[in-house]
């Protein structure tokens, strides 16, 4: 009963200790939300035809 406990401790400990690849992704890159245009639109304008 002591080696099994054993090594289930030591699977636990070496487990969790290996280093795991971690990607990281931006939501904006893996969503898709519907109504949102893909080329953004930016720029300067005048508003005429309000009084004050």
């Amino acid at each position: 009963m002591r080696i099994k406990a054993k090594l289930l401790i030591c699977s636990f400990v070496l487990g969790f200790s290996l280093p795991l690849s971690v990607q990281a992704a931006r939501i904006k890159d893996i969503a898709d939300v519907e109504g949102v245009r893909g080329n953004d639109l930016f720029g300067f304008g005048v508003v005429v035809g309000l009084n004050g």
